[in-house]
């Protein structure tokens, strides 16, 4: 499936060789003509309507208490601290001279690279073993734990940081319909995507959320991060994280408007272009379909209506005059 080749191109994507371009060529190609936002009823959702906006927060605002959650591997992180930071102590402490460069890079490779070189070491009746463990001691009580604190306290800052607001490519869910437009009497918006595809700031940050059975996998750029080949680093890796979510949300087909703010910027209403139409909730009061009617009136936006099939379940939109 092609999210398959954009969650890859993004994933290989790295700041030397970077790969956005073609991963949003794959994602431009299957967008949807159009999308959808459920709304209540309410004064501040007309806001919405009247003014062209919907409103970004963080994720743990969600009724999913996993959105944009992910993972890390802290042991996996504490092995590549290790091999990056034992290198200098090679040089430091001239074990070159000591050990084969063939025996330094397996130890390298090995599961416990400390052990291991401190095995190799033990073989020859020099004064620096000492010296060399005791450093490495020392900088495996100290600086590895402050390390993979800083990872793990960086992961809700990442999602303080991140903004985002969830739209649907389909406008007929009766679940979506109950849980977000407030048991159906609430409405739904209707945005064009075609003409945003030329730059539009909304188009650019809108990605297809992937469903998923596991948590999103940033352990790879993490040990990315803490090494010295930051060229090799992947910027775009944090926004995998906020477009993949538990796959029992797959029946609400969302596309996401996703912003990773550099500050701690508080939740706020975004510009999106003007809807092309509003469909009213089946169960929408009579005297709050007047009132939607003439501000969609006053904004050229047409207004159908929702209705419940009588003989399956399924919902379908009527346009009234």
């Amino acid at each position: 499936m092609w999210e398959k080749d954009f969650v890859e191109c993004l994933e290989k994507s790295t700041t030397a060789h970077p790969l956005i371009d073609k991963a949003f060529d794959i994602k431009q190609r299957h967008m949807p003509k159009q999308i959808y936002k459920y709304f209540r009823d309410c004064s501040y959702t007309r806001d919405n309507l009247k003014t062209d906006t919907v409103w970004l927060c963080s994720p743990d605002a969600y009724n999913d208490p996993y959105d944009c959650a992910f993972t890390i591997s802290e042991e996996m992180i504490v092995e590549t601290a290790i091999r990056i930071l034992i290198e200098p102590r090679i040089e430091e402490y001239n074990l070159q001279d000591i050990i084969s460069r063939e025996a330094i890079e397996k130890s390298k490779r090995s599961e416990n690279p400390l052990r291991s070189l401190a095995e190799y070491i033990s073989m020859f009746k020099c004064p620096l073993p000492g010296k060399y463990l005791e450093g490495m001691v020392e900088l495996t009580s100290s600086v590895l734990p402050e390390l993979i604190n800083n990872i793990v306290s960086f992961m809700p800052r990442l999602q303080a940081a991140t903004k985002v607001c969830s739209f649907s490519a389909i406008c007929d869910s009766i679940i979506m319909w109950s849980h977000y437009a407030d048991n159906h009497q609430g409405f739904c918006v209707e945005y064009k995507l075609e003409p945003l595809m030329d730059g539009h700031a909304c188009w650019y940050n809108l990605y297809k959320v992937i469903y998923s059975p596991k948590l999103y996998d940033l352990t790879r750029w993490a040990e990315l991060m803490i090494g010295p080949n930051r060229d090799q680093s992947n910027p775009v890796y944090p926004l995998l994280a906020t477009i993949h979510k538990f796959d029992g949300w797959k029946y609400e087909e969302e596309w996401r408007l996703v912003l990773l703010d550099s500050k701690l910027n508080d939740d706020r209403n975004y510009n999106v272009p003007t809807p092309t139409r509003v469909l009213l909730g089946s169960k929408m009061k009579t005297s709050s379909k007047k009132e939607l009617r003439e501000i969609c009136k006053d904004r050229n936006i047409e207004v159908w209506e929702m209705h419940r099939v009588t003989n399956s379940f399924e919902l379908t939109a009527m346009r009234r005059s």
